[in-house]
């Protein structure tokens, strides 16, 4: 993946109960590597590797009644499995989860699909977030006084904008339809007073107000015992008439706290933009004021090769009018 990934929550949600981290082993925010860490010392310590089937494929899955016992509900699963070296095993299991990576596949859109857009420029180099650091291990210096396009405003977005920058490249552009909520991993500037962003807004009753929350506690009391308040906020009318005035009372302190310009502040309030706040490294805003970064909403149509520098043509979802811009 890309240089500086961190989690999205805080180091302490990135723990089991029955073996804390270290206190220096995790950042406020941890690295991908220092999660990579703690999960094979978690592996190595339950003695679990002996669990875990590598080159292994799953071939079929089929469920069935259990025989021996009398609830109605209760399922056996017979799992059939491929293994390049030891063949085939097939093992019964009462619950089977899938992991299976679902959105591990980079995305591309056709239009900067070298194989598929017919007009994309030769000497435009086009890469996806996760594989920057396999460009770097060939050029460390790829990006280095190049004017850069970065393509899609959430978390990897904005987090691939910053590298850039820290990289020297000449321009940064982010490009994206509408802007999505980022508030900085701190919201203090002194460092001994700061609050992790999570704390100050994922508190236990605001997260009542989160979009997730009510898909959640019907996962885990079912759908005709969902706490009261949850079903205030979120399904009558004076609920979410009051779910949306704090939301947007938040969004306005934040905005002000953090001098976001005013075409930059999401159009959503959290209750309805809550699955894509987020956190994001404190001096982001800062880039932006300083013209480091330069924030586009607008959408990439195509590009413009009558010209000796072939141009990326952008145009503006709300008025229609089209701009060329040099990568």
């Amino acid at each position: 993946h890309y240089p500086g990934l961190v989690t999205n929550n805080t180091g302490n949600t990135f723990q089991f109960p029955e073996m804390k981290c270290e206190a220096d082993a995790y950042d406020d925010w941890p690295s991908q590597e220092q999660v990579n860490a703690y999960l094979t010392k978690y592996v190595s310590q339950f003695d679990l590797e002996k669990h875990v089937q590598y080159g292994t494929r799953v071939q079929n899955i089929r469920r069935r009644l259990d025989p021996t016992s009398k609830d109605e509900d209760k399922w056996l699963f017979d799992v059939t499995f491929s293994r390049a070296v030891k063949g085939s095993l097939q093992a019964t299991y009462d619950v089977v989860v899938c992991a299976t990576g679902f959105t591990s596949k980079p995305y591309v859109p056709p239009l900067f699909r070298r194989e598929e857009a017919k007009d994309l420029p030769q000497g435009v180099r086009v890469i996806h977030s996760s594989e920057i650091r396999k460009a770097l291990a060939e050029d460390p210096c790829f990006a280095m006084n190049k004017r850069v396009a970065v393509i899609g405003t959430c978390k990897s977005g904005k987090d691939s904008a910053l590298w850039a920058i820290r990289t020297k490249a000449a321009s940064v552009d982010l490009i994206g339809r509408a802007m999505r909520c980022t508030i900085p991993y701190y919201m203090h500037p002194d460092p001994v007073k700061n609050v992790t962003e999570f704390e100050m807004i994922f508190s236990r009753l605001l997260s009542y107000l989160l979009p997730t929350k009510p898909a959640a506690m019907k996962e885990r009391t079912g759908l005709f015992r969902t706490p009261m308040l949850l079903y205030f906020f979120h399904e009558t009318f004076l609920g979410r008439a009051i779910r949306d005035f704090v939301w947007r009372m938040r969004l306005a302190e934040f905005a002000k706290i953090l001098d976001i310009p005013p075409h930059l502040v999401s159009k959503k309030i959290f209750a309805q933009d809550g699955r894509y706040v987020s956190p994001s490294d404190p001096r982001f805003y800062s880039y932006i004021q300083e013209g480091l970064i330069n924030v586009i909403l607008e959408h990439p149509i195509g590009f413009d090769n009558t010209h000796d520098n072939p141009a990326l043509l952008l145009q503006n979802p709300e008025t229609g009018r089209q701009q060329e811009k040099t990568y």
